[in-house]
């Protein structure tokens, strides 16, 4: 009798722990697809909304701040920061600075949730969404925007007029804490707060007083004697004036103490102007393929450069030191290759060829790309090398010979260089993708442009990052030839075929996205009311391709190649009807 109330007793037990186990697997799906805590993002509760829910309202608080922004303010000025900049004639310079993440952000919720299984999120009260800002770029827009505002401390200086010094007088100043306005910015979207944001204003104070001047003066006049002091490299020689000298005079705080000094600015400029008659470019040697030979057609030449933040220091050190000849140091760079060493290259034949097609690009976008492309011909690329495109092209800058375009930063149009390279850097891409070379670094546009169509296989490129790369793992070196027929511009790469074998696919173009209602961007750059085309729409989409490369020993390489296009809706400028009041 006893044992039969036992076995009862462990029945029932079983029968509970498996009733248990079935409620706990019920409740973990539950769970998997719901959130059945409170749970808060931003002051948003997010019980009882499913994965699918989230989705949906993510996307739509997302694509509020895609079309609205979120403005920016001070008491004299409002501006709007969107989270993609946007060219006004050249789709190159459009660019994202806000990654949102919503996908994460839902996986990171629903991992919390199976991770604390059974018991729910008790303490687990706030959540996030994850995304990502270009500080950087944030920041420029910012100061470009505000800086105009900002007024200067001015320390106490001196004025040598009239065969005497005049002491002038101290100012405070203010400027904006651009670094906490990207902070505050960060921390609202992740909370999807759209509510607009002041930006702070800091006082800023002078480190030197007309007092802390009228101790050191006496002093400064010492240094000033010495001149004139004779700078020389080679044969060349500048002459330190006491006229510059005393322009250049300053004074500094150390902790407590003021002592005079010289303004290292100023002596830059000074340098900068000696800079022209030493500096000198290096100048690799390079070729061309003329007739299925190689044509010299430019020696290689040593390069100069002036060390000028490091002679600048110099400069004051020798002059305290009282030394009134100081010879300049200049940096020697050696090319890498000389004109004798061409027997050695191994350039017989053509190993690969792209090219892409710019038809409708206005003038300035024509001429930047001439202009790139002239700057990587002829260039040699040594085996086993890891080719930069940026540090290849070297220098974007008027100079160069660069013209600009217009982008919309914040509610101004600023000119900025670097319309059209991104043409090169597709083109780099294909001729990369053809000659079955190993690619370390390619990021595709955030949205679809005309010129790189059929989508899938473009490039973008933007000083300092991102950057198009690739490694010379050929036998042989490599010479980059680029020329431009009509509106087409190729590069082809020469060197000496290993046999390998290249097939790439078409792109497939899959999960097409409507671009979405119109958006009107305000601006000082129009007249209160006026409209101005800037954008026109375009689906979003993705895309993948596959190359194959079969090399001489029968090794066979596969890549997937995929990007993801955002929808652009087709963008008005629209001038500010009314000054800001807050």
């Amino acid at each position: 009798m006893k044992n039969g109330k036992i076995k009862i007793y462990l029945f029932f037990i079983l029968f509970l722990i498996i009733l248990l186990f079935y409620f706990l697997i019920y409740y973990q799906k539950k769970c998997a697809d719901k959130i059945l805590g409170n749970l808060y993002l931003g002051n948003y509760n997010l019980k009882g909304f499913s994965k699918k829910d989230l989705k949906v309202f993510l996307e739509e608080k997302i694509n509020q701040i895609e079309k609205e922004g979120i403005k920016i303010f001070s008491d004299e000025k409002e501006i709007t920061i969107y989270p993609v900049i946007i060219a006004l004639t050249d789709p190159d310079l459009t660019r994202r600075i806000i990654y949102f993440k919503p996908e994460e952000t839902i996986e990171k919720i629903f991992l919390l949730f199976s991770e604390k299984f059974p018991f729910g999120l008790k303490e687990v009260k706030k959540i996030s969404l994850i995304l990502e800002l270009n500080e950087n770029e944030i920041y420029k827009i910012l100061e470009s925007n505000f800086k105009e505002l900002e007024k200067k401390a001015k320390d106490a200086s001196l004025k040598y007029e009239a065969e005497k010094w005049k002491i002038i007088k101290e100012e405070e100043g203010f400027s904006f804490n651009y670094q906490k306005t990207i902070d505050d910015l960060k921390k609202n979207l992740s909370d999807l707060n759209l509510e607009p944001i002041k930006i702070e204003k800091v006082t800023v104070y002078p480190e030197i007083y007309q007092r802390d001047i009228e101790i050191s003066l006496s002093e400064a006049e010492k240094i000033i004697d010495l001149a004139p002091i004779s700078l020389f490299y080679g044969q060349k020689k500048w002459v330190i004036t006491k006229k510059q000298l005393k322009e250049w005079l300053s004074f500094k705080k150390e902790g407590k103490k003021i002592s005079f000094d010289l303004d290292k600015e100023k002596i830059i400029i000074f340098l900068k102007e000696v800079a022209k008659e030493i500096d000198q470019p290096v100048q690799e040697a390079k070729f061309k393929i003329e007739n299925n030979r190689v044509v010299e057609f430019q020696l290689a030449k040593e390069g100069r450069k002036l060390e000028i933040e490091k002679n600048a220091e110099k400069i004051k050190n020798f002059i305290f030191s009282n030394l009134k000849e100081i010879g300049l140091e200049v940096n020697i760079e050696k090319p890498s290759l000389f004109i004798e060493d061409i027997n050695q290259l191994g350039i017989k034949e053509l190993v690969g060829r792209g090219e892409s097609d710019f038809k409708g690009s206005p003038k300035n976008r024509i001429h930047n790309i001439k202009i790139g492309a002239q700057t990587l011909n002829g260039l040699l690329i040594k085996p086993n090398e890891e080719f930069s495109l940026l540090k290849a092209l070297g220098e974007i800058s008027e100079a160069k010979g660069y013209l600009p375009e217009l982008v919309i930063k914040g509610d101004r149009t600023i000119p900025e260089l670097g319309g059209g390279l991104c043409q090169i850097g597709t083109t780099a891409f294909r001729v990369a993708l053809n000659a079955g070379l190993p690619i370390t670094q390619r990021v595709p546009h955030a949205f679809r442009v005309i010129y790189y169509e059929p989508a899938g296989v473009d490039a973008t490129i933007y000083n300092p990052s991102p950057d198009f790369r690739f490694i010379n793992d050929y036998p042989s070196w490599l010479l980059l030839q680029t020329k431009i027929e009509g509106t087409k511009l190729i590069f082809e790469l020469y060197g000496t075929s290993d046999g390998r074998k290249v097939e790439i696919s078409q792109p497939k173009i899959f999960n097409l996205v409507p671009p979405g209602p119109v958006r009107y961007i305000e601006t000082e750059e129009l007249k209160p009311g006026e409209k101005k085309l800037v954008e026109k729409p375009v689906a979003g989409a993705d895309t993948e391709f596959s190359r194959i490369i079969i090399y001489p020993n029968g090794e066979k390489k596969e890549e997937v190649w995929k990007s993801h296009y955002r929808p652009w809706p087709e963008v008005w400028l629209i001038g500010k009807g009314q000054e800001i009041t807050r």
